[in-house]
């Protein structure tokens, strides 16, 4: 797919004819965006430490409430053997990048606090401000908008090449998870879902540098023109990309893509202001700052993450060869009492008729297709991860039960008499108590854990400026570079202020807010694991085939995949594969 949902055959002609008088864009690096924090005329000398810096796969909290991965410099093969992405060998510097898309509830923090603008309405996307979606990836945003938000979040929207790598690691993959075949619990692709899902409902399919998220759900701007001959004159080290150009690089594939536009090398393209409802991003940051901490922040109720072993088995089951019911096509199978079941796949349906014990399910589709069904025993223990009692707040925060949220409270950087308080060690000079990771397993905010410091580290390598939690106002005001933009730095307590309540970062990915509780737990369902099957639903030609040479855009035709329908990109008409 080279054309991805273009603007219509109106639009491609007006391009055509006023292409040779428009001039072509060129990009401008994007520029975060900060409230500065006041100068110190008095700055402290800082001490040197000896890091051994983040690792391959190293993650972080970071200032929009999402987390990011730390991908190491040097080389990977990228591209493939088609027209436009010739297979080459290309060396990056070294990046941080979000690990799943941008969801719904972090591009809203940013809206929020009159930074971004709010997503354009799209035809079939969800409501971004609904929290039921909260998870679901941003959608409704064009290229400008997506990369003002990364340049709010201290970055840009990564480049074709650092969005592959991340995507493939250094042994380049087909797929983010390896060469096994498309399938849907590693991906939201081919039908799988009829709509978005949550940005982690898919860890099976996580890359080898642990991004999620990255093949399926919906696609990715990136920062690149689009120019089908630029791999050949591409420079090796860090391409930036054409210089100019009238589409951006368009990467990733949807939950309306067929499987086989699920490879990780595929690139698409589109026009800056273009937007739809399978269309988000996810940035890049190639220069951490060393953000203050927020003045408040959301307890959480840690898990226990512990794999849960299982010996319950999948349901036994019987399966009959398909059949037509007149030009009606079904395929039928006999499921035991204790079974339930789950079509997988849209346009598909099932009836049941119990008889002697036994549930039949007679399921129907399209004509000459494949469906899939998870079915799974009702005896098998829930294999959600157990809750520890209690909620916490990370190093630095008390707990405040009038506002039930974490509040900012900085304590003496010297260890006491009993040494360092809860969530802090001695740094590697035996002096300054610095934070470690929570019980979330996490670091505080821009930081990562260094293995030389045996403690927690800015992601800027600036160990001497790790003031986080620690009442050192003088410091404070020499290391910190600002807030983000939108909100304001408090030198009482050192800490950033959002300009009202409910504009701080709240869950994670993965996590929701349960007012219960009064805090975040683990939002995720299981994935379907011990207990459970898929089991293939073939369907046979019983009727007339399915014209799908009706459908004129590539977008609806991709959109009836489940009928057979694929788009042919050398002659731009929607065929049935059938």
């Amino acid at each position: 797919m080279k054309r991805l949902k273009q603007f219509g055959a109106a639009w491609l002609a007006f391009v055509i004819l006023f292409v040779a008088c428009t001039p072509t864009v060129t990009s401008q690096p994007a520029t975060a965006t900060f409230a500065p924090v006041p100068s110190d005329t008095a700055a402290p000398t800082l001490v040197t430490y000896n890091l051994s810096g983040p690792i391959s796969g190293s993650t972080m909290t970071w200032m929009d409430g999402g987390t990011l991965v730390y991908i190491p410099a040097g080389e990977f093969a990228m591209g493939a053997q088609e027209a436009d992405n010739p297979r080459h060998g290309v060396s990056l510097s070294p990046y941080w990048i979000h690990k799943t898309k941008v969801t719904n509830r972090m591009y809203a923090l940013c809206v929020g606090v009159g930074v971004c603008s709010a997503p354009k309405p799209v035809p079939g996307a969800a409501v971004y401000t609904d929290p039921t979606y909260s998870d679901h990836p941003v959608v409704g945003v064009d290229w400008e908008r997506a990369n003002a938000y990364c340049g709010w979040a201290g970055g840009r929207l990564p480049t074709e090449a650092e969005w592959e790598k991340a995507a493939r690691g250094l042994s380049a993959p087909t797929y983010p998870w390896g060469e096994a075949n498309p399938a849907c619990e590693l991906a939201n692709v081919g039908g799988c879902e009829s709509t978005t899902t949550s940005v982690v409902a898919h860890p099976r399919g996580a890359s080898a540098f642990g991004l999620l998220d990255i093949a399926g759900n919906v696609f990715e701007w990136t920062w690149d023109w689009y120019d089908s001959t630029y791999y050949a004159t591409s420079p090796i080290q860090d391409p930036p990309g054409p210089a100019e150009g009238i589409y951006k690089v368009i990467r990733g594939s949807s939950f309306e893509s067929e499987f086989s536009q699920a490879p990780s090398a595929l690139r698409h393209y589109g026009g800056p202001t273009y937007t739809s409802h399978d269309l988000g991003f996810r940035c890049a940051v190639q220069q951490p700052i060393n953000f203050p901490p927020y003045c408040q922040s959301t307890p959480y109720q840690p898990t226990n993450n512990a794999p849960v072993v299982s010996s319950c088995g999948a349901p036994e089951f019987t399966q009959y060869e398909p059949y037509c019911d007149g030009s009606t096509p079904y395929a039928s199978l006999d499921l035991p009492l204790g079974t339930t079941y789950t079509v997988d796949t849209p346009g598909y349906s099932c009836i049941e008729t119990l008889t002697n014990g036994i549930l039949r399910l007679n399921c129907t589709g399209p004509d000459n297709s494949s469906g899939t069904l998870t079915v799974c025993n009702t005896a098998c223990a829930d294999p959600t991860p157990s809750l520890t009692q209690g909620v916490v707040c990370d190093p630095g925060y008390s707990y405040d039960s009038a506002t039930r949220q974490c509040v900012y409270a900085p304590l003496a950087a010297q260890a006491g008499p009993q040494g360092c308080p809860p969530g802090y060690v001695l740094d590697s000079a035996g002096q300054v108590c610095r934070p470690t990771a929570g019980l979330d397993n996490q670091c505080p905010l821009g930081q990562y854990f260094d293995a030389a410091l045996n403690a927690c580290a800015p992601a800027n390598g600036q160990a001497a400026c790790n003031v986080y939690g620690l009442d050192n106002p003088s410091l404070a005001l020499s290391c910190y570079l600002g807030c983000p933009a939108g909100y304001s730095f408090d030198s009482n307590t050192q800490c950033c202020s959002a300009p009202a309540l409910g504009l701080y970062p709240s869950c994670q990915p993965g996590f929701a807010y349960d007012p219960v509780v009064g805090a975040c737990v683990s939002g995720l369902a299981a994935a379907a694991g011990a207990g459970c099957t898929t089991v293939s639903l073939n369907q046979l030609q019983c009727g007339q085939p399915y014209d799908c040479g009706q459908y004129v855009q590539e977008a609806v035709c991709i959109r009836n995949a489940v009928f057979g329908c694929t788009w042919d990109d050398q002659v731009n008409v929607c065929v049935n594969k059938k």
